[in-house]
């Protein structure tokens, strides 16, 4: 089955008709429709916007594939952890555009799979005061080069870059997958 083909099923499974979904997500309906019919794909923050809207992971969106529950890592989850993302953070805010999908994505992923995660980002200039928080702690890909002093900082936890294709893509069923399965 084709990308255009996946993404109308997956309206037509959220009950959802053309008009409601490209309000939803700013576009035109007639957008959607060329999305829907093939004659052109849809840029990933659309993609983003429609995995959510659907309530869908991206691989179920575009691959057709759901995880599998029987070797699902997330099954074995006992009591909360905490996961902090640090970025750069930007003139005005601690916050970054990028790490905030980010969360939104883990938080889902989480909620999906039953876990329970507190997912929380901040920029980088606070890892000595909230660090201690966390049972595990990413990093942005832009950070790559702080990862051995903030492992010096926290010998104990697990600290991670997160891979740059996964960033940009915003998976965060991968990220937890690679990242908390070492936890868990």
């Amino acid at each position: 089955m084709e990308v255009g083909q996946k993404l109308k099923q997956a309206r037509l499974k959220a009950k959802l008709t053309q008009d409601q979904v490209s309000e939803a997500i700013q576009v035109s309906r007639q957008t959607l429709s060329n999305w829907e019919n093939e004659r052109y794909c849809p840029d990933i923050v659309s993609v983003i916007k429609l995995s959510d809207l659907y309530n869908t992971s991206l691989d179920e969106l575009l691959k057709g594939e759901k995880m599998k529950t029987d070797n699902n890592v997330f099954a074995n989850v006992e009591g909360q952890k905490n996961i902090l993302i640090f970025n750069l953070g930007t003139l005005i805010s601690d916050s970054s555009p990028y790490s905030l999908k980010m969360v939104r994505a883990m938080k889902k992923v989480a909620k999906i799979y039953k876990m329970d995660l507190t997912v929380k980002e901040t920029s980088y200039k606070r890892i000595d005061s909230e660090g201690n928080e966390a049972d595990i702690i990413l990093l942005s890909p832009e950070l790559y080069g702080r990862e051995v002093e903030a492992k010096t900082k926290y010998p104990d936890k697990i600290v991670q870059v997160i891979d740059k294709r996964d960033y940009g893509l915003v998976d965060a069923e991968n990220v937890l997958k690679k990242y908390c399965n070492t936890i868990y």
